[in-house]
């Protein structure tokens, strides 16, 4: 058994609480990583006044283009609260919140994701707050990943 076989789910990695916006949540340095884990906790409510709020996580990798980790998924309707996740399969939305509730984890091993960053797009103004959490096993020596 590898040593990175005894990580678990992986290194912790927690992006603090931070208003809704399109922008880089974690950044990833030195080499690939595969991310095991990826969730997101509803803190000050989603306030799209009724409207769709369009929101998606995408990886940019410094040197290739950009890729969906998931669809767009409204996230209009998440209270205080609620959990939203990755399924691992970029054609999937957020798995559904669930109010102070469980999701299942990724549906997949994981996502091997490169130098660059992981980034929210979305379509929210002032639309409320999420705290990230992200779990990882590094593939290459010296990689890692840092809350951008």
């Amino acid at each position: 058994m590898a040593w990175w076989d005894k990580l678990g789910e992986g290194i912790r990695v927690v992006r603090a609480t931070q208003e809704i916006a399109s922008e880089a949540l974690f950044t990833i340095a030195v080499g690939k990583v595969l991310v095991t884990l990826l969730v997101g906790e509803i803190d000050v409510a989603i306030d799209g006044t009724g409207a769709t709020v369009n929101t998606r996580l995408v990886s940019t990798p410094t040197t290739a283009t950009a890729t969906d980790l998931c669809a767009n998924t409204n996230i209009d309707v998440y209270q205080i609260g609620d959990v939203v996740g990755l399924t691992g399969i970029p054609t999937d939305n957020l798995l559904p919140a669930v109010t102070h509730g469980s999701i299942p984890g990724m549906t997949v091993n994981g996502l091997i994701i490169p130098i660059g960053t992981i980034d929210l797009t979305t379509e929210a103004v002032d639309a409320g707050d999420i705290t990230w959490t992200l779990f990882y096993r590094p593939i290459d020596n010296g990689a890692n990943v840092v809350a951008a």
